[in-house]
């Protein structure tokens, strides 16, 4: 099972979300897509795990795990 608090290193990328927002899996990786490289995916988003490597340079984010598909920001 996964831990509920998923750490990555990004604070660039959502720092202007509002605590308490939710996040779809999709809509995470779409928004640090935009945040990232200015467009988001079309027809696919990209693995998180390779935009996790782009986001060492951005700082740190964290996001709690609301279940398999859905992130909060705290």
């Amino acid at each position: 099972m996964t831990s509920p608090v998923v750490t990555a290193t990004a604070l660039e990328i959502i720092h202007d979300l509002p605590s308490g927002t939710e996040l779809s899996a999709s809509d995470l990786q779409r928004e640090t897509a935009l945040r990232l490289f200015g467009t988001a995916p079309v027809g696919h988003t990209m693995p998180f795990r390779v935009l996790a490597r782009q986001l060492a340079r951005l700082g740190r984010l964290v996001v709690v795990q609301e279940g398999p598909t859905l992130y909060r920001v705290p």
